[in-house]
């Protein structure tokens, strides 16, 4: 698959109560009195949670607190299929929790956004296989493949994302937000070092891709993708993080630079001059096992949607 980029169009993660005690809530959680932008109804609403996740919101994201560490974000110099912009690799350290989405943004949570949208105008991108196609009817809730209310939702541009964030953050009363590209690989690795969490097996149904290429290259049945498919545990990773690689490529809130030369190591959001060029992560159903790696790296254009683009939250703690 050519590169999703155009031209212009740790330490252990053990989760104790005691430790997230003030992050976490107990039983369950009382969420102040907010709109109900489905019925317009204003009441209070519980949220059941376990010990390391909690959903503000029936129609909220599922979030995982994230604990503090530190991990070496970007790939070796032997990786297979390394690029030259996944490099220097380089130590973050995250010194706060923060709270991630256990799964990308489905279609139902992005359901009561969209609706305050007075006119979604449809069209996206998509890859074919040989280039960039324009689908004039697609959209997110048509995006040109069947979906479903638990598929991921795609055709979602930065711009996009940004406005369901602040949304969001708006109707809860939280602070959500995009993740930064360094929360997304810590995560995305959950304190592993191999090309994937799983290891360097390409093979494996950990993740949603297109395999025709390793039916070219091992002589069986093709298994080309053809679209989303719902997020499950199935795919979860060591720390119960669903569907970070593959199924979708996921917007973070950096800018785009062509390596980590001078890249912060808080963890924070790199944001440089190019505002237009914003970062993916993960490979998705379109593409090939090498860009479902956790060190694996690319730019959209903030303004473009496309079928194979969604977004994961994030929470400041």
């Amino acid at each position: 698959m050519a590169p999703i980029q155009q031209s212009e169009p740790a330490a252990g993660h053990n989760r104790t109560r005691a430790a997230y005690g003030k992050y976490r809530f107990a039983g369950r959680a009382e969420i102040a009195p907010q709109s109900d932008r489905r019925s317009g109804k204003q009441g209070t609403e519980s949220s059941s949670i376990t010990e390391n996740t909690f959903r503000d919101y029936d129609w909220a994201p599922l979030m995982s607190v994230v604990p503090p560490g530190r991990f070496l974000m970007g790939s070796s110099d032997d990786e297979p299929a390394r690029g030259v912009n996944e490099g220097p690799r380089h130590e973050v350290v995250f010194e706060r929790p923060f709270a991630i989405g256990v799964f990308p943004v489905t279609c139902r949570e992005f359901a009561p956004f969209a609706q305050t949208i007075r006119e979604w105008i449809p069209g996206a991108l998509e890859w074919n296989g040989y280039g960039f196609e324009h689908l004039d009817d697609a959209r997110w809730d048509n995006p040109g493949f069947s979906q479903g209310d638990l598929h991921p939702v795609t055709c979602v541009s930065f711009e996009d994302a940004l406005a369901y964030v602040e949304w969001l953050a708006a109707a809860t009363g939280k602070r959500y937000r995009l993740p930064s590209e360094a929360e997304w690989e810590y995560v995305a690795r959950a304190g592993t070092n191999a090309p994937y969490w799983w290891g360097t097996d390409i093979s494996n149904s950990f993740a949603h891709y297109d395999r025709s290429s390793l039916s070219l290259q091992f002589g069986v049945a093709d298994q080309r993708r053809s679209g989303t498919i719902s997020v499950a545990p199935r795919s979860a990773n060591p720390w119960g993080i669903c569907d970070i690689l593959g199924n979708i490529w996921e917007w973070c809130e950096d800018t785009w630079h062509p390596n980590y030369e001078g890249a912060p190591s808080d963890g924070s959001a790199w944001i440089g001059d190019r505002s237009d060029r914003r970062i993916v992560r993960g490979g998705s159903w379109s593409g090939d096992a090498d860009v479902l790696r956790c060190a694996q790296r690319r730019w959209v254009n903030g303004h473009n949607r496309m079928t194979n683009v969604g977004l994961r939250v994030a929470l400041s703690l």
